[in-house]
């Protein structure tokens, strides 16, 4: 994923907030929140560097927000300045071997130029 995604970096989290999702289908029971992450940008290793970062995830509205401070390796996608989770196995946990094969990743300069996996 590293390799087709607009922004890769090991972040560590210090705040959450969310908010409803308007809900357009009534027929059905599902229902959204946006949870906004705000978090330190440790390294970056593919994307413009920024110092802290705030970061989207749509999720049902039942599912629990989990501050975890523990750093992360993180996946995201640029949408017109806004760094958007783009799902499932987008986040990894902080192990020397995530980091060199993303350190690999960034000195091959091998991206995706088309984003793939922001779709």
């Amino acid at each position: 994923m590293m390799k087709t995604i607009s922004y890769t970096a090991l972040i560590q989290d210090y705040k959450i907030e969310s908010f409803p999702v308007e809900d357009l289908d009534k027929s059905d029971e599902f229902a959204e929140k946006k949870i906004l992450f705000y978090a330190n940008a440790i390294e970056t290793f593919n994307g413009k560097h920024h110092d802290k970062i705030v970061y989207e995830m749509i999720v049902e509205v039942n599912e629990d927000e989990i501050l975890n401070k523990e750093p992360k390796l993180i996946c995201l996608c640029d949408k017109k300045g806004r760094l958007i989770w783009p799902g499932t196995g987008s986040i990894f946990p902080n192990k020397p071997s995530l980091i060199n094969r993303a350190n690999k990743i960034k000195k091959s300069g091998d991206f995706d130029k088309n984003k793939s996996s922001c779709f």
